[in-house]
Parts: C-alpha cells; sequence; structure tokens
C-alpha cells in the first residue's frame, strides 16, 4: 500500500490477488492498492480452458469425462483442480467409463475446498447452503428458508451473500453455480439432518405432524417445555 501510490512511472510492477468472498485483514491497506491498481477479475475458465487444466493432470482424458468434470464445476479453477487431481488419487485415469463416477465421488480435496468456503461465510448463508442442498430436487427459496427457521428477508441477504461468493447463481429458483458444492455439503449432512431437512423441502405440503416428527428429542423436549408457557429462561436451565 505505501509502494503503490509512490512508484510513478518506475518499471516497476506488483501483481497482488485477493479472495472476494473473504474479509480483508487491513481493508485501508486493500481500499489504497484498489484505488492505484488496475483491478481485474478473472472470468470462470472457458471450455479450451478446462480441457487444458484437466489433462495437465490426466493427460489421457477423453472427452467426455473432462465435460463431466467441467460441468460438476462450473468453470472454477479452483474446484475443478482439486476434483481431478482427487479422482487421479482415487485412481481414475480419466477414461470414457471413467466419466460416469466423476459425479459419484467428492475427494476429500474437493470436501476441504467447500469446508473452507463455508467457514467464511456468514450463519444464515451457511445455514440457507445446507437446507438447499438437502434435497435431492429444486427447491424454492421460501420452503428452504422456512426449513431451518429462516425469515424471508435474512434468507434473501443469505441468498444475496451466496451469489456475491459464487456459490448460488443469480436466478429466482436457486441453484448452485457448481454442482459438486451442493454434492459436498449433501454428503457432510449427518443422516438426521437430511431426514429433518429433506421432508421440509419438499415441493409438497408439511403438516404439522411432519414438522413434529421431524424434531430431535431434544427438540422435541424443548418444544413441550414451551408449549406448556414455561420461560426460555427455565427451558434453557
Amino acid at each position: 500500500a505505501y509502494a503503490a501510490d509512490r512508484l510513478g512511472s518506475s518499471p516497476v510492477t506488483f501483481l497482488a490477488g485477493r479472495r472476494t468472498d473473504v474479509e480483508p485483514i487491513a481493508p485501508t491497506a486493500v481500499a489504497a492498492i484498489t484505488r492505484a491498481a488496475r483491478v481485474v477479475v478473472p472470468e470462470p475458465l472457458g471450455a479450451g480452458a478446462s480441457a487444458a487444466l484437466v489433462r495437465s493432470i490426466l493427460p489421457g482424458a477423453s472427452t467426455r469425462f473432462v465435460d463431466a468434470c467441467v460441468a460438476e464445476c462450473g468453470g472454477n479453477a479452483a474446484l475443478l483442480h482439486a476434483l481431478v487431481c482427487g479422482l487421479a488419487e482415487h485412481g481414475l485415469s480419466g477414461s470414457e467409463a471413467d466419466a460416469d463416477r466423476v459425479r459419484a465421488t467428492v475427494p476429500d480435496r474437493v470436501a476441504a475446498l467447500v469446508a473452507d468456503r463455508l467457514s467464511r461465510l456468514q450463519v444464515p448463508a451457511r445455514t440457507l447452503m445446507r437446507a438447499l442442498a438437502a434435497s435431492d430436487r429444486s427447491v424454492t427459496l421460501e420452503r428452504a428458508a422456512a426449513s431451518v427457521g429462516l425469515s424471508v428477508d435474512a434468507a434473501l441477504v443469505a441468498f444475496d451473500v451466496l451469489v456475491d461468493a459464487d456459490v448460488l447463481l443469480a436466478q429466482p429458483q436457486p441453484a448452485f453455480a457448481q454442482p459438486i458444492v451442493g454434492a459436498t455439503v449433501r454428503d457432510s449432512l449427518t443422516l438426521g439432518q437430511r431426514a429433518r431437512l429433506a421432508p421440509l423441502t419438499d415441493d409438497g405440503a408439511v403438516t404439522g405432524r411432519e414438522r413434529l416428527d421431524a424434531l430431535t428429542p431434544s427438540e422435541d423436549r424443548v418444544s413441550r417445555l414451551a408449549a406448556r408457557g414455561m420461560p426460555t429462561r427455565q427451558i434453557l436451565e
């Protein structure tokens, strides 16, 4: 930041990179650099660049295998690299037959990358993301929000955060920008979490009985105490 405003016409180039989904440790310094810099925002990888990346790791990868990897990662270079490296570690060579295994496999490298992205998001955004991932089908934002107790306003704010972080697509029906992210989040849910969330995000009507059946034993105890009129503090105790 100090040098950026003082280089003038000196034949020196600084190249600095930062993630847009991470709050800077020194925002004042970042602002100073941004004012003096030419800001370049990389576009998602195109088909040719994606194929080159896949074949730099698996030189013999078939076109069908490449297409399957690219479809899962939506042009995100970091995810694509982690996916192909992980698949190679699983013993895949990129053959035609291996293409069918791409969607069914979530390597540890991808899981770690997605977990890191999740940890940097606000709690409502993480909560909404899990609700959307729990169902195998596409669900509305309102139903996903209701399944995890978010108001519509809070869900809209969380939705905007996830779009800005390149997790969701900016379209009325929520969808993951990279399908493998949704698959990874779904795999990270426990069986109990999936059992509670999936019925509540389905398109069919949800009855009070179904909501009650979806509660965990501890949630059931809390709800019964609240129904008797017990104050929150006593419930907590």
